[in-house]
């Protein structure tokens, strides 16, 4: 259902992207998506054997999560972080959906602490590719 979900809405949003339409990114609509997209952190992470790094995504939709090196995400924010990545919620899914280039997304970024490792947030993918 969540994978059905997310490809309906980012179908919408390209189409609303593309004629100038107001997208659906209020909470009801993009929160969702962003709660299912920020699912496949753990394999962006994926060999980290420690470290914990919060990610969070700003704006109305948003929300706030930690991975943790051998637990896995955690809705939350850990109170010991390595790392930390704040993104907006425009910039997060685009890079989910890879409608972002590593290079531009990093620019709507901040990161604080250990940068390789909050850096990897780059690779997360949350789409077929």
């Amino acid at each position: 259902m969540g994978r059905n979900y997310t490809e309906y809405w980012h179908h919408q949003q390209q189409i609303r992207d593309a004629v100038g339409a107001p997208g659906l990114v209020s909470r009801k609509w993009l929160g969702p998506v962003l709660e299912l997209f920020v699912r496949a952190v753990p394999l962006a992470y994926a060999g980290v054997e420690r470290g914990c790094v919060v990610i969070e995504i700003e704006g109305e939709a948003g929300g706030v999560w930690s991975f943790v090196a051998g637990e896995g995400l955690r809705e939350g924010a850990s109170e010991v972080w390595d790392a930390r990545v704040v993104l907006d919620k425009d910039v997060a899914w685009r890079l989910f959906t890879k409608g972002l280039g590593k290079d531009v997304a990093r620019e709507g970024m901040r990161f604080d602490g250990d940068l390789r490792l909050a850096e990897r947030f780059l690779d997360v993918l949350a789409v077929m590719a």
